[in-house]
């Protein structure tokens, strides 16, 4: 049926990182539910009524902080591994183009510094 997840997608690829154990995941996480709650953020919209999640996720660190309100907080772990999964592609992504290794590192710190306010931010709802 459609609720097949295609290979290369975002959500796809964060189901084959979970296969790896490369989740931070947390007890009583699962990859059907990942899955399930991906579909479900689909439905959300912003204030102009534009949906704020594809339907297979997305890695882009904008739209991952806007997604952040809109989350339940039995929700916040699998947001969580979604911009952890994100950070870890942009990091080794930048440390691939950037053979020296230093500057690619700096920005990764600066990256994690980006992610920390964002994960400790309180929860509405």
């Amino acid at each position: 049926g459609s609720s097949r997840v295609l290979n290369g997608t975002p959500l796809g690829e964060l189901l084959e990182a979970w296969e790896e154990r490369q989740m931070p995941t947390l007890a009583g996480m699962s990859k059907r539910k990942a899955k399930c709650i991906c579909k479900k953020w689909a439905s959300l919209r912003d204030e102009t009524g534009k949906q704020i999640w594809p339907q297979d996720g997305t890695f882009n660190f904008q739209t991952i902080k806007e997604l952040r309100s809109k989350v339940k907080p039995s929700q916040i772990p699998y947001w969580y591994c979604w911009a952890e999964l994100a950070r870890s592609r942009e990091v080794k992504g930048k440390m691939e183009r950037d053979t020296a290794g230093n500057p690619s590192l700096e920005e990764s710190k600066n990256e994690a510094r980006f992610m920390a306010p964002l994960l400790s931010k309180p929860v509405q709802g």
